[in-house]
């Protein structure tokens, strides 16, 4: 019998709630941030880290729980959880890369920021999206087996 994966789902189980658990926590403050944004007021480097933790962990639940059903059904040889598990990576754009990607500019934004140094955010934030274009790019262009 597979023990591994009865024992991940059940601390998905944990890890999920623990992050939903951050999420409704840290929702009223999150809003603040974007209210502030939206307006155009000041935004301070701990309304970033504010932010980036609640968006980052937004990404984690919702990915998380994705991958929790998928995995429990492909555990029961379900159809429909082997099709989730093929199709992981289109989830991963908008759940733990997009949401992971706007919580660590929001960190590094506030530490540079804290340090008077919040311009370099930017130049962080376009190498990193180079370097990922290129990796695709490659990919793209590189034969399979």
């Amino acid at each position: 019998m597979d023990l591994v994966s009865p024992l991940s789902n059940g601390y998905a189980v944990t890890a999920n709630y623990l992050s939903l658990i951050v999420v409704l926590v840290w929702f009223k403050p999150a809003m603040i941030v974007l209210k502030k944004w939206f307006y155009n007021a000041p935004i301070l480097s701990y309304d970033l880290l504010i932010f980036g933790v609640w968006i980052g962990f937004v990404g984690e639940f919702l990915d998380g729980l994705y991958w929790q059903i998928a995995w429990t059904l492909h555990y029961y040889q379900s159809t429909i959880g082997a099709n989730m598990v093929d199709n992981g990576m289109l989830i991963n754009m908008f759940t733990r890369q997009s949401t992971g990607t706007l919580a660590a500019y929001c960190h590094i934004k506030s530490s540079l920021q804290y340090e008077g140094k919040e311009y370099v955010a930017n130049d962080h934030a376009t190498k990193a999206v180079i370097m990922g274009a290129a990796y695709a790019f490659v990919m793209m262009f590189t034969p399979t087996r």
